[in-house]
């Protein structure tokens, strides 16, 4: 199916432990992992820089 992202995907089991179920991430701090992205970010953006 062409056009397919995350948004299509309803339920992950890992190792049999739900990850994700009914369309909703389980058991993850948004705030942290949007910190660490944005840190992340930057690093890259400042390495490319110099």
């Amino acid at each position: 199916m062409l056009g397919s992202d995350a948004r299509n995907i309803s339920a992950v089991l890992i190792n049999g432990e739900p990850r994700k179920w009914n369309g909703h991430v389980l058991d993850v701090d948004l705030a942290a992992l949007r910190a660490a992205v944005q840190v992340s970010r930057d690093h890259v953006l400042n390495a490319s820089a110099a």
